[in-house]
């Protein structure tokens, strides 16, 4: 019976370790400084920025100018979903749970060092910049054609390896669905395809969205590292692909699309709940 009870308890412990183990979770200050070097923190409170404008020229685009009241309802709107606090919160949030330890101190010395540092600063200084995106593409496409086929490939290997476009994609989509689940939730009558009717639409549309996406993001990826030489764009490439940078970028990416899926959502909310307290 104690040689019974003793493998019992010598197997709860094994569990208990592996358990234990399975749950292990970087702190929040390593996460958060991680955040920090990648650029995710700056990118986050670039977003609310970027949807106002981007919101504002659709609609312009679309020849519907909004009345000075629907623009401040939909200022608000965004500045409310899309909340730099906010936005970074929920994704500190996912970043501590889903970052391996084991990953940190390579990740650590990557972004530590001179070239993890300037491609960040590249990056951050690229995603606050405010530029319409057919503007973005002539000219992004213009210096992709100039440069040379090595550098050409090495610019597609990143936009691979990335997942950029797919991310894109898969973002565009969960925020249509998003705001429209938003509104729903506050009008129950509301009349509509449902919301599986509208992801297969969207699905549908997924090849062409694809394409539309590769295209924008090697040409801002061109215009991004323009002021690296091809020597260090390979190191950057080298390091997407190897396993501390793949398993990163799959992090980073699903956090940035669950962050973005809620905001969009409380955008949906937001809308009708400003839009009925204005009494327009």
């Amino acid at each position: 019976m104690g040689r019974k009870i003793l493998r019992t308890a010598l197997l709860a412990l094994v569990l208990l370790g592996m358990q234990g183990f399975a749950l292990a979770q970087v702190g929040k200050e390593v996460a958060e400084d991680l955040m920090h070097k990648c650029g995710m923190w700056a990118q986050l409170g670039s977003i609310s920025n970027q949807m106002d404008t981007a919101l504002l020229a659709d609609a312009k685009r679309r020849g519907k100018p909004m009345s000075e009241q629907e623009r401040q309802r939909l200022t608000v709107a965004i500045q409310t979903a899309y909340a730099p606090a906010r936005l970074r919160s929920s994704a500190l949030a996912g970043m501590q749970k889903s970052l391996d330890p084991a990953l940190v101190d390579e990740l650590s010395r990557w972004f530590n060092s001179p070239l993890g540092k300037t491609i960040t600063a590249l990056e951050e200084k690229s995603a606050s910049t405010i530029e319409e995106s057919g503007k973005l593409a002539r000219r992004g496409a213009e210096a992709f054609t100039h440069a040379s086929p090595a550098r050409q490939e090495l610019i597609k290997r990143i936009v691979q390896v990335s997942r950029a476009p797919e991310v894109a994609v898969d973002i565009l989509i969960d925020a249509a669905i998003g705001i429209e689940q938003g509104i729903a939730s506050t009008e129950p009558a509301r009349v509509g395809p449902s919301f599986s009717e509208m992801s297969a639409r969207l699905e549908k549309q997924r090849p062409q969205m694809l394409e539309n996406y590769t295209g924008l993001i090697t040409a801002e990826f061109t215009l991004t590292y323009a002021s690296l030489n091809d020597a260090k764009l390979k190191r950057y490439a080298e390091f997407l692909s190897g396993e501390a940078g793949t398993r990163f970028t799959d992090i980073t990416l699903r956090t940035f699309e669950s962050t973005l899926s809620q905001a969009a959502r409380d955008f949906g909310r937001g809308l009708t709940s400003a839009k009925d307290s204005s009494g327009a």
